[in-house]
Parts: structure tokens; sequence; C-alpha cells
């Protein structure tokens, strides 16, 4: 090797920044990068608000960064957002009417949160019993389910210190997956 193009740390064996943006150069990136990323930039003229197309703005220049656990956190909260604007907008008293059936312990009676704008599903319940409610009351189908779950989970994964490692790969499967199997079945 010339040069410092193969470097040694803690973590391991990395390539100087020059030596990795030439060969980028040279070689190209992989055709899963650029159909996310042209995914990501393609559902920012399909969003209906300002406020999600400013997020996607952003976390696509989080995965063009390789900031994967950015994008993560950042498409999660767009997804999440977009579940809970299509509640509002389509299914606001199924959403409300099965908390009560969903989680009977939870509440009391007089307490029962009564969802009416987008800030009480944060101040009322947590992400997953949204989920939870929006699944029990059929407003989203058992597929959309199981990926809003697993998301989560990865999403908490990276919003979260803890020892997994999430690559530039990891995260735009992380995003192919939210966007296509739930962002764009839930049109509001």
């Amino acid at each position: 090797m010339e040069g410092k193009e193969l470097l040694k740390d803690a973590s391991g064996y990395r390539c100087e920044a020059k030596f990795r943006a030439d060969y980028d150069a040279k070689y190209g990136e992989h055709q899963i990068t650029v159909s996310i990323r042209q995914m990501v930039m393609d559902l920012v003229n399909e969003l209906p608000e300002l406020g999600e197309k400013d997020i996607f703005q952003e976390a696509l220049i989080c995965l063009k960064n390789d900031a994967g656990r950015a994008a993560i956190i950042m498409v999660w909260n767009i997804a999440f957002y977009h579940l809970c604007q299509y509640i509002l907008k389509h299914k606001l008293a199924e959403f409300n009417n099965r908390i009560p059936l969903r989680y009977p312990k939870k509440w009391k009676a007089a307490d029962m949160p009564l969802i009416k704008r987008y800030e009480d599903f944060g101040d009322e319940m947590s992400e997953r019993e949204v989920i939870e409610v929006a699944n029990s009351a059929t407003i989203i189908t058992g597929t959309i389910h199981k990926v809003y779950v697993e998301k989560l989970g990865k999403r908490n994964d990276a919003a979260h210190p803890s020892q997994a490692h999430i690559t530039q790969i990891q995260a735009e499967g992380f995003i192919d997956d939210l966007i296509n199997n739930t962002v764009r079945l839930l049109t509001i």
C-alpha cells in the first residue's frame, strides 16, 4: 500500500477518507443505495404536508452522509406522524372507540384518553399503544402492524445508546420497508 490508505484503530481497519472517496468515485455506489435515495426523494413529492417533506429532506441528507442512526430515527418519526395523521383524518372515531376495549385496565373510565389532535397521541399514549389500538380497530392491516412494531424496535435500537452497530445497508433496508409497507399504503 502506498501512504496511509488503510488505517487501523480500536474498532478495526478502515479506509482513509481521500482513498475511499477516490474508490467510490471510480466504482460508484451500490444500486440499492441509489434506489433508496431516489425513493426518498420521490416520496418527498408525494407527501401532502410540508412538515413531512422537511423531515424527509433531512433524512435524505443523513442517508447521503452515512448517518444511518439519524436517518432511521427521522424516517420512523415521519412514518409514525403519517399514521397519526391518517387516523385523525379518516379513522378517529374508530380509534377513540377502540382505546377502552384494547386497554380496559390501563385507564379509569374518567381518565380514558380522547384523541382530538396530533399532540394528544404523544401526551396520552405511547407509540406502541397507538399502533396496537390502530391494529385492534382494523385501521391498519396485520401486515402494516407487523412492520410498524418491528421498525419501532429497530428505531429504539438506533435512538438509544447500545452496542448495536447500524450499517448503511441496514438503514436503507429499514427505510425501504417502512416507506413501502406503511407510509405509501396509508393515503392521507
